[in-house]
C-alpha cells in the first residue's frame, strides 16, 4: 500500500469517524509525541480542524473505535500503538451521550461552598482519568 518503514519510524494508518473515503497513511519518527503527530493528521485532513478537539482511538476487532489515545505527551509505542495499527480520529463532539458526562467547574478562593463561583459547564469523556482532566 505505502512504502515499507524504517526501524526508526512508526507507520500509522488513519481514517476519519464517519467520513467515508477517509483513509490515509503517515510515517513518523518512532519518538514523535502522539499530540505532535496528531496535530500533522488534523493538518493533513482538514487544515481548518482544531487537533485539541480531536482524539485517536485504537480499534477493536471490528474496526470500531474503542480504546482512546489519552496520553498525549509520549510516543505511540507507549501507548500500546504498533507500526500498521489503523487509528480513527474522532471529533470530541461525534461522542456518544452514553460516553461523557457533565462536569460544573466552580471556583473557590476559601475551599468552602459558600464563595463557590459556577465558570462553566465542560463536556468530559467517561474513560479520562483525573490526571488527563488536569493537563
Amino acid at each position: 500500500m505505502g512504502r515499507p518503514c524504517t526501524r526508526v519510524e512508526i507507520n500509522i494508518n488513519v481514517t476519519q469517524f464517519k467520513v467515508l473515503n477517509s483513509f490515509k497513511q503517515f510515517y513518523f519518527n518512532g519518538e514523535i509525541t502522539v499530540k505532535e503527530a496528531k496535530a500533522e493528521i488534523v493538518k493533513e485532513f482538514d487544515p481548518t480542524l482544531d487537533p485539541e478537539k480531536h482524539t485517536l482511538y485504537r480499534t477493536d476487532a471490528f474496526e470500531e473505535p474503542s480504546f482512546a489515545v489519552r496520553r498525549t505527551g509520549i510516543s505511540f509505542a507507549r501507548n500500546n500503538v504498533s507500526s500498521g495499527d489503523l487509528l480513527v480520529l474522532k471529533s470530541d463532539k461525534d461522542l456518544d451521550p452514553s460516553e461523557k458526562f457533565k462536569l460544573s467547574v466552580h471556583q473557590t478562593a476559601s475551599g468552602l461552598s459558600e464563595d463557590s463561583q459556577y465558570l462553566e459547564d465542560i463536556d468530559v469523556p467517561k474513560d479520562m482519568t483525573l490526571a488527563e482532566l488536569k493537563d
